[in-house]
């Protein structure tokens, strides 16, 4: 999709994304967001309680693809600091008016070419980013998030599975999505070994509404490995 074409969705973004399945599992448009940043926060608890013992306020995190900064809100509510960058002027520009804080910083950037110094990030992660990418271009991205991290750190993906019917029948009927090109952990997963990363963990989540979610990870974490979770993720540690 063209930068010109996620400037149009900006501003109705919300619309955008609508879906009745969505809404099923998701109805207050927040689950999705605060699940994948409760797996970001484990991570920071990683960095925080590791040899060199960084502080939140010390911690800096890069959001990749920050679109209209649905996850800023969670970052703000820790007082962790973030530097965000989209492709879309228009999304950064709506992402700042709803996040307008010292410790936020959004960029207009292409993720080809981050706009951030050598190893100035403790975690860097993405969501949903990828499909939107041409296929080619997926390498180069992982390289430079990569190569903005600290070490110890981490890189966190996060994408749909287009193993979950579920997930393919909304992102093939949702506007946003419809040029999306999924990819599947184990083709994520090769390209990052292929670029000799290594991989810290890896597990599928999203099996439904909160509650439910909530009940089968723990009384089933084998489910984790199976994939059938609505989306999946990915670290890598440096």
């Amino acid at each position: 999709m063209s930068t010109n074409e996620f400037d149009a969705y900006a501003l109705n973004y919300r619309k955008c994304i609508d879906h009745k399945l969505r809404k099923l599992v998701d109805p207050t448009e927040k689950y999705f967001i605060e699940v994948k940043f409760n797996i970001i926060k484990k991570m920071i608890h990683q960095i925080s309680s590791g040899p060199d013992r960084r502080s939140n306020k010390k911690i800096l995190i890069a959001d990749i693809g920050c679109g209209i900064g649905d996850f800023e809100y969670f970052f703000m509510q820790e007082k962790l600091r973030v530097n965000a960058i989209d492709l879309s002027f228009k999304m950064v520009e709506i992402a700042y008016e709803q996040n307008k804080n010292l410790i936020m910083q959004f960029s207009n950037a292409n993720a080809k070419a981050l706009p951030f110094d050598d190893q100035c990030c403790d975690l860097v992660f993405s969501s949903c980013m990828f499909h939107h990418l041409p296929e080619q271009e997926i390498k180069t991205v992982i390289n430079e998030m990569v190569r903005i991290c600290k070490a110890p750190g981490f890189i966190i993906f996060f994408e749909h599975n287009p193993c979950n019917l579920l997930t393919q029948i909304v992102v093939r009927t949702t506007p946003i999505d419809e040029k999306a090109n999924l990819i599947s952990r184990k083709e994520l997963r090769k390209k990052i070994l292929d670029l000799g990363l290594k991989i810290y963990q890896t597990e599928y989540f999203l099996y439904g509404p909160k509650m439910i979610d909530g009940w089968l990870s723990k009384s089933f974490p084998i489910i984790k490995s199976i994939p059938a979770g609505g989306q999946y993720y990915i670290v890598i540690s440096k």
